[in-house]
């Protein structure tokens, strides 16, 4: 038992002294080039991470730098697509024994995303247009293209093993439509290990000032961008609404969808948003309970409720 005991605590100790040591046999620098290297890779444009890299091992390894910034294309009115507080990245213990740097989760905090289409149809969010192109005029009278499901994606090869977002906030403006809207307080995991596997997302945030709780998985994120069928569910609730979603996105190279949906209204001031025209008799009701299959064609833009 003595033999054990003393076994267990010379096992202790070597795991403490790995942890303090490891860290230290890879340059601060290498650090900071890996987290740029890989959410560079994670959002399909340049990251920029200010600041050194400040390292911690308890309660896990962590390394954490000061401001970032992720660049606008040319001609839109902000300067940075996403400004970040500081960054955060949780490191992987056995690599760094081999001098390798791999990540396993990051945080980002304090993230000020701003999502934005301008009059001739550029947005900021469309990577693929980033070449040497990308700040050539369009002409206005040019109708602007819609989401297509047709492979131009295929070049987009984010893996997130799991991305936090902390006190985040994302502002959106469509010059096209005329629309814009603001979320805020966003506090969200992302989970996608590779684009042929899941992607998760689920987390709360505050959407044009109402409180909202999100849950969503898209089987095949590749599938769906490809244009080929693609299971997808989730649920959404907020203020006295509570609504779920399960079904498939069809092949098709437009947003094309099949599934079920149910929802949950206990909140009579909604209850009345949602009716064509008063209802006698409403100030009786508590709650609705509404379920329907539903098909949505976004190449015409009709939905349809059985």
């Amino acid at each position: 038992m003595k033999r054990f005991f003393i076994g267990l605590v010379a096992t202790a100790l070597l795991l403490l002294g790995v942890l303090f040591v490891a860290p230290g046999l890879v340059p601060s620098e290498t650090y900071k080039a890996r987290m740029e290297e890989q959410l560079s890779r994670m959002l399909g444009r340049d990251v920029a991470l200010q600041g050194e890299v400040s390292l911690s091992t308890f309660p896990a390894i962590r390394a954490r730098t000061g401001q970032a910034t992720v660049a606008n294309p040319p001609g839109f009115d902000r300067e940075d697509m996403i400004t970040l507080e500081s960054l955060e990245a949780r490191i992987r213990l056995l690599p760094l024994l081999s001098r390798r740097v791999e990540i396993a989760q990051f945080t980002l905090l304090e993230p000020d995303i701003y999502l934005a289409r301008l009059p001739d149809g550029r947005a900021n969010w469309d990577f693929a247009s980033d070449g040497a192109d990308a700040g050539a005029e369009r002409d206005p009278a040019e109708p602007v293209e819609a989401f297509r499901r047709d492979g131009r994606f295929s070049a987009f090869q984010p893996s997130v093993d799991s991305l936090r977002i902390q006190d985040g906030r994302l502002s959106f403006q469509d010059a096209v439509s005329g629309r814009s809207h603001l979320l805020a307080n966003i506090d969200v995991r992302i989970a996608l290990p590779d684009m042929a596997q899941t992607l998760d997302i689920d987390g709360s945030l505050s959407a044009d000032g109402t409180p909202v709780t999100v849950d969503l998985v898209l089987d095949n994120p590749r599938a769906f961008l490809d244009g080929r069928e693609a299971p997808l569910k989730g649920s959404v609730e907020a203020a006295g609404v509570e609504a779920r979603v399960d079904g498939t996105v069809a092949e098709s190279p437009d947003m094309v969808f099949n599934g079920n949906v149910s929802g949950r209204l206990t909140d009579r001031a909604r209850i009345e948003e949602w009716l064509p025209e008063p209802v006698s008799g409403l100030e009786l009701v508590d709650e609705v309970n509404v379920s329907a299959a539903v098909s949505y064609d976004g190449s015409t833009g009709a939905a349809r409720f059985e």
